[in-house]
C-alpha cells in the first residue's frame, strides 16, 4: 500500500529545504542539489526516464525527445524514487541499481510508482499554489484555454494538470 502522506510530506520538505517558492519549480535545481545528476539522452519511445545509482553516485537520465513538461515531471518522479526509496532494489544490472520510467509508471498499481508520482505532483504543482491559484480564477475544467494557462504557471502538461485539479478536488 504506497504512503502518500509520506511522499506529499518529503516534497513539501525538499521545496522548504532549498527554499524553492518560485513557479515554477526548479526540479533540475532541486534534484543537484541533492546530489543526483540529471542528463538528457535519447531513450526512444518507449522510456521517459531512468534512475542509476552506483554507490554513493545518482544520475537521473531524462528522455530529451520528451516534451519540456513530461521531462519535468519525469525528473520529479525518479527524483522521488531517490528520496523515498533510497533502501530498495528497484532493478538490478550488474552493480548498478536502475529505475526505468516507462508507460506502465502510472498505471496506479505498484506502490512506488504512486509514492513517486504523487510526490513530482506535490513537487511540481504544490497543492496550496495550487488552490491558492485556482480559487483566484476558478474555471471549469474542460476551459482548455484556462487550463493551459495554468498548467503553463506550473510548467507542467494540460493533462497533469487536469489530473491534479481532479486529485484536489478542483474540477
Amino acid at each position: 500500500m504506497p504512503n502518500i502522506r509520506k511522499a506529499l510530506s518529503r516534497a513539501k520538505a525538499l521545496r522548504a529545504k532549498h527554499k524553492e517558492h518560485g513557479l515554477p519549480v526548479d526540479v533540475v535545481r532541486l534534484a543537484t542539489l541533492e546530489g543526483v545528476e540529471v542528463d538528457r539522452t535519447d531513450f526512444g519511445e518507449d522510456v521517459s526516464g531512468v534512475l542509476v545509482k552506483d554507490g554513493e553516485r545518482a544520475v537521473i537520465g531524462v528522455n530529451g525527445r520528451d516534451a519540456p513538461t513530461r521531462q519535468r515531471f519525469t525528473i520529479a518522479h525518479e527524483l522521488g524514487h531517490h528520496l523515498l526509496h533510497a533502501n530498495r532494489n528497484l532493478f538490478v544490472d550488474k552493480n548498478y541499481i536502475v529505475h526505468f520510467r516507462d508507460e506502465n509508471s502510472s498505471t496506479g498499481f505498484d506502490p512506488l510508482e504512486v509514492e513517486a508520482n504523487q510526490f513530482a505532483a506535490e513537487l511540481l504543482m504544490p497543492a496550496d499554489r495550487v488552490r491558492d491559484l485556482f480559487n483566484k480564477h476558478p474555471f471549469d475544467i474542460d476551459d482548455e484555454s484556462a487550463l493551459r494557462r495554468l498548467a503553463k504557471t506550473f510548467g507542467v502538461s494540460p493533462t497533469a494538470m487536469a489530473v491534479r485539479l481532479s486529485t484536489l478536488s478542483l474540477e
